[in-house]
């Protein structure tokens, strides 16, 4: 393919096309506006993104008596999956949609290498829902040591 083709491939490309794909690109789009917090629990721990309205949008909770991590995601639509992309891997998640809480939640078994890929992300992970807009949130240690709390 010669330079020119590759010049007129780019300009049959729509710019609407092109900004909505680079917009959707969880890699370099804008992180959610928020933070993590951690707290622990009877039974585990949670780490906690909330926006600038301390309303929780993203929950990472380790049930130790299940050995398992719950993810759950704030979400106005039901879905049966969630998708987590980290920088190393993405996968999709069966999971449930709690119609009290509008949550999709996801439970992972404590050992599982995703959680590994979560802890440690390259400065960002997504959360997607078929339906509703990716959820890109910083990579903090508050999930790691939730995950970890899991694993003792």
């Amino acid at each position: 393919m010669t330079r020119l083709s590759v010049l007129l491939l780019a300009l049959a490309v729509p710019a609407s096309l092109v900004s909505a794909q680079s917009a959707t690109d969880w890699r370099t789009g804008p992180l959610a506006p928020g933070s993590w917090v951690y707290r622990a629990l009877a039974d585990g721990s949670e780490a906690m993104f909330t926006d600038g309205r301390v309303t929780p949008r993203l929950v990472v909770k380790c049930s130790r008596p299940a050995r398992a991590v719950i993810l759950s995601v704030a979400s106005p639509v039901t879905a049966s999956a969630m998708t987590v992309a980290t920088a190393e891997t993405q996968r999709s998640l069966p999971a449930r949609f709690d119609a009290q809480t509008s949550q999709i939640i996801a439970q992972i078994a404590g050992t599982d290498p995703v959680l590994d890929a979560l802890a440690f992300s390259r400065g960002r992970f997504a959360v997607m829902v078929p339906g509703s807009a990716t959820l890109i949130v910083p990579a903090w240690p508050e999930v790691a040591r939730s995950i970890e709390d899991c694993r003792i």
